[in-house]
């Protein structure tokens, strides 16, 4: 039972439609979100520059972590179990003003917020049981208008994101015609689904560059298969390219990319021998040498946004040079995809 899928909505609206509010204005390189785990403190989200300066802590409290940027770079969407339950939550950039989107349900949990390009909706994955068998749903940054975009009947829909246009949808489905794991692109109602990354790969974590012409995505999460890296490929299917390929058997994980689209950022475990932590690294879009973001501690889930960067020697709200390493995020994710990494 998922009775929050029929609050307020008699005719689920469609999501996806509204043009892009970066249509014609040049994108900015702004801040970076990203979630920190620290021990007895649990999952917070934290933002800084894109080299790592001008560190602040976002939430507080209960574990809160996936978070996303609004697109105009004022908003954070993000997962919390504040309320005890895991569910959708928004905060301005600085935190301040948190409030609930998704009332909890005890059969399900909500994961993975994504905003649409014209920051009229939020998606994200409403999961069922250990696998997140669930679907895409969506709702208004206010709270209403909560509706499935695709059927939410145990059918596997995972990490939903809208094409810059707002007509196509990428995301990642487990156990589809004998795949195990792979990247699928539909229209932004979910219909004409065509899978786009080869089943060799067991692609996850797809990530649209900002002009639609391509997705990022990692491979090969599964404990029986090592070494995940990062890949990028057309909307079609075609142009397969490779982009990083970390030291055997270590893990380049969650790609985003950069608002204009000339890099992406991604967390690895490629410098910690007992693969107990990530740490976050840049690399160009076209591929090449990544290159670390020197934070005080490990980081997971990042999300790159516009909210204009903040002077290196600016106070950073709650940045402790004294923070020890915590290690991924385990406890909140019952996917296989992350759990089986972890341990």
């Amino acid at each position: 039972m998922v009775p929050f899928l029929l609050l307020g909505v008699v005719t689920a609206p469609t999501v996806g439609h509204a043009a892009s509010v970066r249509a014609g204005i040049a994108p900015t390189n702004g801040r970076i979100l990203f979630t920190h785990c620290e021990d007895p403190s649990g999952c917070q989200i934290y933002t800084a520059n894109p080299d790592g300066s001008a560190l602040e802590q976002v939430t507080s409290g209960e574990d809160s972590f996936q978070g996303d940027w609004s697109p105009d770079g004022e908003r954070i969407a993000y997962v919390s179990f504040t309320s005890g339950d895991a569910a959708i939550w928004i905060a301005n950039a600085d935190g301040s003003d948190p409030q609930q989107l998704t009332p909890d349900d005890p059969d399900s949990d909500n994961f993975w917020p994504r905003f649409s390009p014209d920051g009229a909706w939020i998606l994200f994955t409403n999961c069922f049981g250990f696998d997140c068998d669930g679907g895409i749903s969506a709702v208004r940054p206010d709270g209403t208008g909560v509706h499935a975009v695709t059927p939410n009947s145990h059918d596997s829909y995972n990490v939903a994101e809208l094409a810059p246009s707002g007509s196509q949808m990428a995301y990642m489905r487990w156990h589809v015609d004998g795949v195990k794991m792979a990247i699928y692109v539909s229209s932004a109602d979910g219909s004409n689904e065509r899978r786009v990354s080869p089943p060799r790969l067991q692609g996850w974590g797809p990530d649209w560059s900002p002009t639609g012409e391509r997705i990022a995505f990692a491979s090969q999460v599964f404990m029986d298969r090592p070494a995940p890296s990062l890949f990028t490929v057309l909307p079609t299917g075609l142009g397969l390219q490779a982009l990083t390929q970390p030291p055997f058997p270590h893990a380049d994980v969650w790609p985003a990319y950069s608002p204009d689209g000339q890099q992406v950022i991604f967390e690895s475990d490629r410098r910690y021998g007992d693969f107990c932590c990530h740490d976050l690294f840049v690399v160009p879009a076209s591929g090449g040498t990544p290159k670390r973001v020197h934070l005080p501690f490990d980081a997971y889930e990042a999300r790159w946004g516009i909210a204009p960067t903040q002077p290196p020697t600016s106070s950073a709200r709650y940045a402790m040079l004294a923070f020890t390493v915590g290690g991924p995020p385990c406890a909140y994710v019952r996917v296989p995809a992350v759990v089986d990494r972890c341990g």
